[in-house]
Order: C-alpha cells, then sequence, then structure tokens
C-alpha cells in the first residue's frame, strides 16, 4: 500500500508519518518549502497545496492508494484573514482532492476538526456525536466545514473512498496551539483563574490521531478484501476523535506538577467577566473586546465529543490517557526551554 501524507513536516503529520513507518507501509511525504528538518522524512516531495504549478510535478509519482490530507492554517494566534484561510484549507484542499484522483488514489482521509460544530451545543455534560448539525463560527472553523464539502464533493464525482477525521484539540509535544501557551502562562506566572474550573474538554494525543489513520485504513482493507467496498467507495464517513473528557481543574492541576509551579488562588468570576467586558464594549475597540469575549466563552465553555462511532466502526479508542499526554507536552516545552533546546531550535531556524 502506497500512502501519500499532505503536511507531513507539521504537527501531527510527522506523527502520521511515524506511525505509517512502523506498520512497514511505503510512504511518500509532502511538505511546504519552507520547512526544515525532512532528512528523516522519506520520500519528502517539496511543494505548496496552493499551487496548482508545484502539485502537478507530482503527478509522475506512481500509483498512490491512499492520501491523508493533514496540511492546512490552523488557529492564528496573530490574526489571519478570511482569504488566507479560504485560500490554504478550502482551496488547498480542493487541489488536494484534484491531486488525487489524478494519481489513482482509492481513499482520501481528509483530517478536519470538531470546531466545524459550532459551541455552547452541550447541556448537562453530554458528548457531541457527528449527527449534531454544523454550524462553525470563527473564520477558522468555517474554512474548515467548507474544505470538508469540498472533498466530499469531489471524492463523490470520482468514486474515491472519503474518511473525515474530526479531532478534539490535539495535544503533545511541540503542540503549536492553546494548550502550548496555558503551559507557558502557567510557567511564568502570568496564569489567572476564570471560573471555577468545573467545565470539561476533550482532547487526544498526537500520536492517537495517527493511530486513528491506521484504524480507518486497516478497516476499509478488510471491506475491500471482502468485496464490500462497491458501495462505500460512493461515500464518505465522519468519525470524532477525542480521549476520554477532563475538567479544567485537571488540566491545569497536571500542568503545575509537571512544572512544579503553584497558580494563584484567586478567581475571577466568569459572571462578572462576562458583564464588564460587556459594558465596556464601547469605551475600548469593539474588535479587541470581541476576541478577548470570545477567549473568555471558550475557556469557561464546555468542548465535550463523543468517540464512540470510530469506536464502533474502527475499533479505535484512544490509548493515551490526557495526563499522560499532558505530562509530554510540558517535557517538551521545558526541553526547548533549556540553553540547549533553544540552541537547537535557533539552528532549525536558520535552515528553513
Amino acid at each position: 500500500m502506497r500512502i501519500l501524507v499532505t503536511g507531513a513536516t507539521g504537527f501531527v503529520g510527522r506523527a502520521i508519518v511515524a506511525e505509517l513507518l512502523m506498520e512497514n507501509l511505503e510512504v511518500f511525504c509532502m511538505g511546504s518549502l519552507s520547512r526544515a528538518g525532512t532528512d528523516e522524512l522519506p520520500n519528502f516531495l517539496r511543494a505548496d497545496i496552493t499551487n496548482t504549478e508545484s502539485l502537478e510535478r507530482l503527478e509522475s509519482l506512481p500509483l498512490i492508494d491512499v492520501l491523508i490530507h493533514t496540511a492546512g492554517l490552523a488557529h492564528q494566534f496573530g490574526g489571519a484573514s478570511l482569504e488566507e484561510f479560504w485560500r490554504i484549507n478550502v482551496e488547498g484542499t480542493k487541489n488536494v482532492c484534484l491531486l488525487a484522483e489524478r494519481l489513482g488514489v482509492k481513499h482520501f482521509i481528509h483530517i478536519s476538526s470538531v470546531s466545524v460544530y459550532g459551541r455552547g451545543k452541550q447541556s448537562g455534560g453530554g458528548l457531541l456525536a457527528e449527527d449534531v448539525r454544523c454550524e462553525p463560527e470563527s473564520v477558522y472553523a468555517q474554512s474548515k466545514f467548507e474544505a470538508e464539502k469540498t472533498a466530499a464533493d469531489i471524492c463523490r464525482k470520482n468514486s474515491i473512498l472519503l474518511t473525515i477525521l474530526r479531532p478534539a484539540t490535539i495535544i503533545g509535544e511541540n503542540d503549536p496551539g492553546n494548550t502550548w501557551r496555558l503551559i507557558e502562562a502557567i510557567d511564568n506566572r502570568k496564569f489567572i483563574w476564570i471560573g471555577k474550573g468545573e467545565n470539561y474538554k476533550s482532547l487526544i494525543y498526537k500520536t492517537d490521531v495517527a493511530r486513528a489513520c491506521l484504524s480507518v485504513l486497516k478497516k476499509s482493507s478488510e471491506k475491500a478484501e471482502s468485496s464490500e467496498s462497491s458501495e462505500s467507495s460512493e461515500s464518505s464517513e465522519i468519525f470524532n476523535l477525542t480521549a476520554e473528557p477532563v475538567s479544567m481543574k485537571e488540566i491545569v492541576s497536571e500542568i503545575e506538577k509537571r512544572l512544579d509551579k503553584k497558580v494563584p488562588k484567586i478567581r475571577i468570576p466568569g459572571r462578572l467577566l462576562r458583564f464588564v467586558l460587556k459594558t465596556n464594549e464601547k469605551t475600548f475597540r469593539i474588535e479587541k473586546v470581541r476576541k478577548l469575549s470570545e477567549t473568555v466563552e471558550k475557556w469557561l465553555a464546555d468542548d465535550t465529543f463523543s468517540g464512540e462511532k470510530i469506536a464502533q466502526a474502527c475499533g479505535f479508542r484512544a490509548a493515551t490517557p490526557v495526563r499522560a499526554a499532558l505530562q509530554r507536552e510540558v517535557d517538551s516545552y521545558l526541553v526547548q526551554k533549556s540553553p540547549k533546546g533553544r540552541k537547537g531550535l535557533k539552528r532549525q531556524s536558520s535552515q528553513k
């Protein structure tokens, strides 16, 4: 089985490639022109998913059985325009799907996000399943949902089996997202509690996302061998990926212990902060208040999802407890924070 992985130099892409290689599969890795550290990636191909000419050069590849699409623009803390998210996540996905058609791909696995559901749908500690209506709110979430629809349309027209994976917040070593920022805030004593920390979050370790891809591949291979694939080749399937939900108290506590630092006991009531932000919309810049309000709401919200569907269909359950994943991420942070770690990062940056 030949597998092409886009975004192979990224946070999730590298984890997927590593798992595929452990299964002795033939892997082709595609990454952006700006990334360094590609020596350990087999059959590395430099290409830009937004540049059709660079993708055309890949059409000489041997027949590719499976394409795993991880490349895309994730949350940008400095802000990114609607146009940029659309160009990379939507148009880029369209270009990759068309490449898959030209390469004769039989199975397209698209890494999306649970952000496509929107916020505030959980009630009474419930877990959101795949049948919940998607109402994406942020520009990022909108672009991910549109990318899903684009992939579904192209794969359906070309009879390519499509699996859409919607992971919860992905954590692990070298995490570029909010969990890493939380670790930094606690380490630098810039963290202050908002609310009681009794709300729950769904998280998943990056290697478990990779393992989910393998579970999906094995299941589709079994179906093909039993001649059940004639119908499924014209359909798509959607799966959430998540470990067991944990409370914000547990997340912060685990980071505290691993850093050996205590967060301040002072807490800002969520209702009070919401009131202050609402009443000061006219005093401060509206856009600034809006972004801060979104951050507060995301912190206070229950974001919990069900992974039961993929467990029943493919036998996949996250193997890494969130506590262990957080410990590994904190350890990675501490290594990079050390003089030796910073020196290594500086050397990598100079190679880009």
